[in-house]
């Protein structure tokens, strides 16, 4: 069975995943469930399918040590030259072509983040599976999720959620509506 490489981010409507202070903050909802869907998504519930988390170095520093993910893989993309250990990889050149080879080995992974490693996956195609929440907030500024020069990628809505105004919109590349 081919694994999949799964972006699986939140943003605010206007595109961003970090206000101009880097802050996470203000991802919730907002607190109305008239809308919710029977079929709810829980983020660190789904984390178990996961075989490889990877990450920028930056995300690694904020939440590298989460406890969420303590008997997870990690693959951390930096330039600094640091110790692997047991748990953690640092990558600073070939992550996409190691990513591959795990996906086509079978592997789950996640692209965490931040903007810049998600960039380098969408420039390239590589990304199986876009999972997005849309929080109810315009930020007006911040690091936005899909940066600019972007290839076309016709998407597939392969299913949604809505919990507390939140959607999560699930996307797969046309043509492989797996």
């Amino acid at each position: 069975m081919k694994g999949k490489i799964i972006l699986n981010l939140a943003m605010s409507l206007d595109g961003y995943i970090v206000d101009n202070n880097g802050n996470y903050d203000w991802i919730r909802g907002d607190g109305d469930e008239s809308l919710n869907t029977v079929e709810q998504y829980e983020l660190f519930g789904l984390i178990e399918r996961y075989d490889y988390i990877v990450m920028g170095y930056t995300s690694f520093i904020e939440f590298g040590q989460d406890e969420h993910w303590k008997n997870k893989k990690l693959i951390v993309a930096t330039h600094e030259k640091l110790n692997n250990t047991e748990n953690t990889t640092f990558v600073s050149e070939e992550l996409i072509p190691l990513t591959k080879r795990l996906r086509d080995q079978g592997h789950m992974i996640w692209l965490f983040g931040g903007s810049l490693l998600t960039d380098n996956y969408i420039k390239v195609n590589e990304v199986d599976q876009y999972e997005v929440a849309i929080i109810p907030i315009i930020l007006g500024n911040g690091k936005r999720l899909f940066l600019d020069d972007n290839p076309k990628i016709k998407l597939h809505l392969k299913n949604y959620t809505i919990n507390e105004g939140i959607p999560l919109l699930i996307y797969t590349k046309r043509g492989s509506h797996e």
